[in-house]
């Protein structure tokens, strides 16, 4: 008798689960939103999330992706890094920023995504990664991909520095005309 409480428990418990999974993917995606950590910048949006976690996956089918913090910092050193993705969601946060200054140092363009379980499918394992490097291979199929989401995360990167380094400027212009952002950002973004 005691045995089957038991098991009538687990079968209640696995069905209130079930049941908090199917409404949490039933959410949308501005009912998803998490606080993300400020720290976490140059943050992508959803369509650059998108390409680049096509462009992790792909390259994991070419070999030319690490993972983890201490693979990341290894390509870095040895100057074999394309680019740099890291998980906004990580915790502590901490435990990957030393990997921006790195990164600055090399030049080399580095992005944030909301979700270190979407990079751990995208690396092609079950775990959550956190941090994940596009390596260089000088015969790849995807250097142009490469290049491509290359681009986007620099001009992303400009544009939070323009905003962050201008704000009172920005501010002003606001006020006064509210193109005047918008212009700049998108000559921000063409270039």
């Amino acid at each position: 008798m005691i045995m089957h409480k038991v098991m009538k428990f687990k079968i209640n418990y696995m069905d209130c689960l079930q049941l908090s999974l199917k409404n949490l993917l039933r959410m949308d995606d501005e009912s998803i939103t998490l606080d993300v950590n400020p720290k976490a910048y140059p943050l992508a949006d959803q369509q650059m999330t998108t390409k680049i976690l096509n462009l992790v996956q792909q390259a994991m089918n070419y070999k030319q992706l690490r993972k983890g913090a201490n693979e990341a910092t290894k390509t870095l050193n040895r100057g074999i890094s394309e680019f740099i993705v890291y998980a906004a969601d990580a915790e502590p946060l901490e435990i990957v920023l030393h990997l921006p200054l790195l990164c600055e140092d090399k030049n080399v363009p580095y992005v944030f995504i909301r979700s270190k379980l979407a990079l751990g499918r995208a690396c092609g394992v079950s775990r959550p990664v956190i941090v994940c490097s596009i390596t260089t291979d000088e015969g790849s199929q995807l250097q142009s991909q490469i290049q491509q989401v290359k681009t986007e995360i620099e001009r992303l990167l400009i544009s939070m520095k323009f905003l962050l380094t201008y704000p009172k400027i920005l501010f002003l212009n606001s006020c006064s005309n509210n193109n005047m952002i918008y212009h700049i950002l998108i000559t921000l973004y063409r270039s």
